[in-house]
């Protein structure tokens, strides 16, 4: 009540933070919750932008210093490096095709990463500028002797009113709180006639449609948006405008996880929205601001939105934390119970033994086994639903159930449930599903389905033994370290007698399922029928599920297992 009261009075006094950004119309709808900052994504009802709740400087400063990147490791950036250099040549392309090949006296980029495309530049520019806010790669653009680091707190500087040719910015504008205010400024900084260079997501209709959000955005836009945005300065001319990249279509079929296609320069509806746009006037519209500049209740807001920012991040570490711990706490105490059971059973005059050396599971081992739990849980994604997999899911559903022979009631469990796809499915054949996931948003999403979901790892699951007549797991047993762990796990839950689905990507596909940094057991067809066998099932059949993705050829491996009736559970 004293947050919406406090609102009431910024309101009256003629504050208003949450307009559109572009239009400044006043009623945007709510879509969804940022993962990033803790506040809502909406969407303008007049012109269909899509922007976050307001975000502060400071909360941003503590997201970007604490949350978003981390400190990169040196592979890490010699990788980033050969993206940024693809990237780069395409957009030097793109520049040289629609201004041929002009000379630039001074050119600036923005958001310059390691400053390839800086470096590019460099051919066709006297003096090149670059800035910079990520601290890994304002220290290396600092080295470049040939390029010159300015701070972005400098560009209202009078120096710079007028002072560029060429502007060019890549995947920052969605990043930032007022893109509108951005390109205002940089219409300033630009001589008459010069060019302003932009790559960003056109991602907005992937927001809406199915869920996918990228970390730190806080604008989603579409060409359109874009555009209209463009016009609200009245300042530039469109020289060019298009989509590249690989489709939003075949990115969301692909779950998602398709690699750049730098090569792909023009794509209807791509990916990236890329466009140049020529400097028309002398002195650009000052835009509406989202917040005052000299308000008090600006300094109120700003301190509210530092500290969502932290409490939504370190709320969500703690969350994972404590359920990394429990499952520990449980580890440890199933081992002390073994210990004591062996003890027990000792002749009276036999001295208590310690651990055998052949333990794994001491202490210490429980204590470096949970650390790396919780450091890969940070690579878990959600799974919105796509097309591809909706289809596949579909189909091979409809033969389990013909091959399987399930009853309406059976109970089955969903093992890797993203968000519910199948749990949909088991719900209309009648079936007592439910499932688990290590998700959030798919927890999330699941229960706002009405399905019943338990936050829980496939290889540490807290079912009784024998409780389930059915176990569908398609695309989660490559997630594990530990795959054949797991398949017994599976198999400790059936009932004697049932039946698994397990569904898997193969290896060295076009789609390279191996370099999906949350797979750790892309194996081939034959290890992965003898795990399933030392995990006590009899395999009743194996198909092969070909697909042809925008990469090349794919191909998914479907196993259906029957538990033997002597399986013994460990």
């Amino acid at each position: 009540m004293l947050l919406q009261a406090e609102h009431k009075n910024l309101t009256d006094s003629g504050f208003r933070p949450f307009n559109c950004l572009i239009c400044d119309h006043h009623h945007l709808e709510p879509l969804t919750n940022n993962r990033s900052f803790g506040v809502m994504f909406k969407k303008c009802t007049a012109c269909g932008f899509i922007q976050s709740e307001y975000v502060s400087k400071k909360a941003l400063s503590i997201y970007y210093d604490n949350f978003y990147r981390g400190q990169l490791t040196p592979p890490q950036i010699e990788l980033a490096r050969q993206k940024t250099h693809l990237q780069a040549l395409s957009q030097m392309a793109y520049i040289n095709e629609i201004v041929g090949e002009l000379r630039f006296d001074k050119a600036l980029e923005i958001g310059a990463a390691d400053g390839a495309l800086a470096k590019l530049l460099k051919n066709h520019t006297t003096h090149v500028y670059v800035t910079e806010a990520d601290p890994n790669y304002a220290r290396l653009l600092k080295a470049e002797k040939e390029l010159r680091f300015i701070d972005e707190a400098d560009f209202n500087r009078p120096k710079y009113n007028q002072f560029f040719d060429l502007i060019a910015i890549s995947h920052v504008l969605e990043h930032l709180p007022n893109p509108l205010a951005a390109i205002t400024q940089y219409a300033r900084m630009l001589k008459p006639n010069g060019h302003l260079f932009i790559d960003l997501p056109n991602e907005a209709q992937m927001l809406v449609d199915t869920g996918f959000q990228a970390n730190g955005h806080l604008s989603y836009f579409n060409p359109d948006t874009f555009l209209k945005m463009v016009a609200e300065t009245d300042a530039f001319e469109v020289v060019e405008c298009r989509t590249c990249n690989h489709s939003i279509e075949a990115f969301i079929a692909s779950g998602f996880r398709m690699e750049e296609d730098y090569e792909s320069t023009q794509t209807e509806n791509g990916t990236v929205i890329r466009a140049l746009l020529r400097r028309t006037k002398k002195s650009a519209q000052k835009p509406g601001t989202h917040v005052s500049e000299t308000d008090d209740a600006k300094s109120l807001l700003d301190d509210y939105s530092a500290r969502m920012v932290e409490m939504y991040h370190h709320n969500k570490t703690l969350r994972i934390r404590l359920g990394q711990l429990d499952k520990a706490f449980r580890l440890q105490a199933d081992e002390l119970a073994d210990v004591q059971c062996r003890y027990t059973q000792l002749p009276e005059q036999t001295a208590p033994p310690n651990l055998p050396e052949t333990s794994v599971l001491t202490p210490a081992t429980i204590t470096r086994l949970d650390a790396f739990l919780n450091r890969i849980r940070t690579e878990v994604y959600p799974e919105p639903p796509s097309l591809s997999h909706q289809a596949v899911t579909e189909k091979m559903m409809a033969h389990v159930f013909t091959k399987c022979h399930l009853k309406p009631n059976s109970k089955v469990l969903d093992v890797g449930c993203g968000q519910g796809l199948a749990l949909d499915l088991f719900r209309q054949k009648g079936m007592q599903a439910q499932g688990i996931t290590l998700g959030r948003e798919d927890l999330i999403a699941c229960k706002q389905k009405g399905h019943t979901v338990y936050e829980m790892d496939q290889s540490f699951l807290s079912f009784d033994d024998a409780v389930f007549d059915f176990i569908w797991c398609r695309h989660c047993i490559e997630h594990s370290i530990f795959p054949s762990f797991t398949l017994s796990e599976l198999g400790r839950l059936l009932k004697s007698g049932s039946y698994t689905y397990i569904e898997v990507p193969a290896p060295e596909t076009a789609s390279r399922h191996e370099s999906n940094p949350n797979h750790y057991s892309v194996l081939g067809k034959r290890m992965w029928g003898e795990l399933i066998k030392r995990a006590g099932f009899s395999i009743v059949e194996v198909l092969d599920i070909a697909l042809q993705v925008e990469a090349g050829p794919d191909m998914y491996w479907a196993f259906i297992l029957k538990k033997d009736e002597q399986l013994k559970t460990p």
